[in-house]
């Protein structure tokens, strides 16, 4: 029973590290983000078509916002009002700031990486055009670039040029992080089994010692 519960164990250590940093690859999963619906909800907007969906051809618009954010809600309401004409060529990605510590160093990254520092929410991204904050000014500039990306046949996505620009640290150092932590768990494995050969050795040793004592005694 002991021999059992020693090989589950073992194997565990050997298992856990694959399973947890598998959950972590692939792009952006690392950050809590909402879609379009979700935050509508979350700023209790109501939705001004039914028909909207995403979609694999959409491309996204990448908001950086704070939870009761005047200015983002204006924002919001202005997808909203749009959605009918133009919610077949775009989707939200939207990312809390103010409360969500990784995302408000994502948007530090992004802003720098774009040339344009943020000072405030909401920052927006449309390919490779930035809208720092929000008025109704920005109204044509948006619905212009949102249609120029849709019909871009090379889409610019700042999360990829930043990969590209990084070399693919990111996925580097995950690669990383996998292979450490399975060398440390296969070395911890490792030693407990030789702990447990060790110790049965000790025990088979004192038996055999055990038994030569009682044949001289016997003798």
């Amino acid at each position: 029973m002991k021999n059992k519960i020693l090989i589950i164990f073992v194997a565990l250590l050997l298992v856990i590290p694959f399973g947890v940093f598998a959950s972590e690859s692939g792009a952006g999963s690392n950050y809590k983000s909402t879609n379009l619906i979700q935050t509508f909800a979350s700023e209790g907007i109501a939705i001004e078509t039914t028909n909207y969906k995403e979609t694999d051809d959409q491309i996204p618009i990448y908001l950086f916002r704070g939870n009761g954010c005047g200015f983002c809600q204006s924002f919001l309401n202005y997808l909203n009002s749009i959605l009918k004409d133009y919610g077949k060529y775009f989707k939200l990605v939207s990312y809390e700031v103010w409360y969500d510590q990784k995302n408000n160093q994502l948007l530090t990254d992004v802003s720098s990486f774009m040339g344009s520092p943020a000072t405030g929410v909401p920052y927006i991204v449309i390919g490779d055009q930035v809208f720092p904050g929000y008025n109704s000014n920005y109204d044509e500039q948006i619905k212009t670039a949102i249609k120029t990306l849709y019909e871009s046949e090379e889409r610019y996505d700042v999360f990829e040029a930043m990969e590209e620009a990084n070399g693919g640290d990111e996925a580097t150092f995950n690669s990383k992080d996998v292979v450490f932590w399975n060398v440390a768990s296969t070395a911890v494995g490792t030693a407990v089994i030789l702990a447990f050969i060790y110790y049965n050795n000790r025990k088979i040793n004192s038996r055999l010692d055990d038994l030569e004592k009682k044949k001289k005694s016997y003798k």
